[in-house]
């Protein structure tokens, strides 16, 4: 009896690892710096406020004064990030060809002209 080769077993491997492949590359053009440093920061003062709740009224600004000098930290961080330039869908370049392409009656008046 012949073991059944890869290829059968594995059928549409490619078009899943493509897929995959795509969505890691999505992701990775989507996600910058300043959004993995703004979800932990809300995660660690969630976490922070609901093991050590402030019984004074000191405790409470202590949080406060740390929770907006981190988001400021978080604002001068995104500023100073370069913005991600994403590849134009194929939709918009057909658009745009379109668009740049004389028309029919352009085309004829410039064949007059000459």
């Amino acid at each position: 009896m012949e073991k059944p080769s890869l290829r059968s077993i594995h059928k549409g491997m490619k078009q899943r690892s493509k897929a995959a492949q795509d969505a890691r590359q999505e992701f990775y053009d989507t996600v910058n710096w300043s959004d993995v440093f703004l979800l932990s920061m809300m995660f660690i003062f969630s976490i922070l406020g609901n093991i050590y709740p402030p019984q004074q009224r000191r405790d409470l600004i202590i949080g406060l004064v740390s929770f907006v000098s981190c988001f400021f930290i978080y604002l001068c961080i995104k500023a100073h990030e370069p913005p991600k330039k994403r590849p134009k869908r194929r939709a918009e370049k057909a658009g745009q060809a379109r668009k740049e392409e004389p028309k029919q009656d352009e085309k004829k008046d410039a064949k007059e002209e000459k």
